[in-house]
């Protein structure tokens, strides 16, 4: 779901994990750590990027990032009544450039889902469920001006449980999905209702081209509307506040994910419903 882009950025800020500023501009309180991107959607087959972190103050190129990839682990997922070790691929839509993916093992709604990570004598461990999957009633767009076009997203809330949502979009042949602003929602205040909001589009990332906030009349969109765990919404709603910091890092944000050992990140279960609309 989330950009190459994205991760990398969460892989390079979480360097400032609980230090000051000039903690961060001293590679001497540089701590080596693993990073983890893991997921499993509903009806789909895990995934998971591993690397190793950088200090923020190094040049970045394509060899350096070559080098934190991490091939060599052991990575399994384990449910209730299953077991997949994952398989090492390689993809073409940006760093991390390889993934571990499962090719027998689907995410099913209310299980919970163990990764075990082991690479030479270290172990890494995290456990997520998948909630039960949204679902838009309607996109909606209206005008922002004489060509471009605001989107309105509804959908409604389910009264029996707590909720915790995020907000995806991109344009049709577009790689990555990027999200909006608002990107989520908890539903403390919405719990059983229906919610509209207005979503704001962002780019993929603080590096990546900047977009226009409205989409433009002819385009076509693909919209996301996913719930996941409350520790993976937190873990992104304070990522993407670390990112939206960067390149100064004058007031690091701390974040937390759900993974133990040597190592930083998230490893969440989703699901999420999707629709797509030419813009008129």
């Amino acid at each position: 779901m989330k950009s190459g882009y994205l991760f990398l950025f969460a892989l390079l800020a979480m360097l400032s994990l609980g230090c000051s500023p000039s903690d961060i501009a001293d590679r001497a309180q540089y701590q080596p750590k693993f990073v983890v991107e893991g997921s499993i959607s509903l009806g789909e087959f895990p995934k998971v990027a591993l690397t190793h972190n950088l200090p923020v103050s190094i040049p970045i190129d394509s060899s350096r990032l070559e080098a934190i990839i991490i091939r060599w682990a052991k990575v399994e997922v384990f449910s209730e009544d299953d077991h997949e070790v994952l398989t090492l691929v390689k993809t073409a839509n940006g760093f991390p450039f390889y993934h571990y993916v499962g090719r027998t093992l689907r995410g099913r709604e209310g299980i919970d889902y163990h990764l075990r990570i082991t690479y030479a004598d270290e172990l890494i461990e995290a456990t997520t469920t998948i909630p039960a999957m949204p679902k838009i009633d309607k996109l909606s767009f209206s005008e922002a001006g004489d060509s471009v076009r605001l989107l309105q997203l509804s959908f409604t809330d389910p009264e029996e449980s707590k909720d915790f949502y995020r907000f995806y979009g991109k344009l049709k042949g577009e790689p990555h999905y990027a999200s909006f602003t608002p990107a989520g929602l908890a539903d403390d205040l919405a719990n059983g209702q229906s919610v509209s909001l207005r979503l704001f589009r962002n780019r993929t990332s603080n590096i990546s081209p900047d977009v226009e906030m409205y989409y433009k009349i002819g385009d076509t969109v693909q919209i996301r509307l996913a719930t996941m765990p409350e520790d993976a919404f937190r873990f992104w709603k304070q990522v993407n506040a670390l990112t939206g910091q960067l390149p100064s890092l004058g007031s690091p944000v701390r974040i937390q994910g759900n993974i133990s050992g040597p190592a930083l990140g998230i490893w969440y279960g989703e699901a999420y419903d999707e629709k797509s609309a030419i813009i008129n």
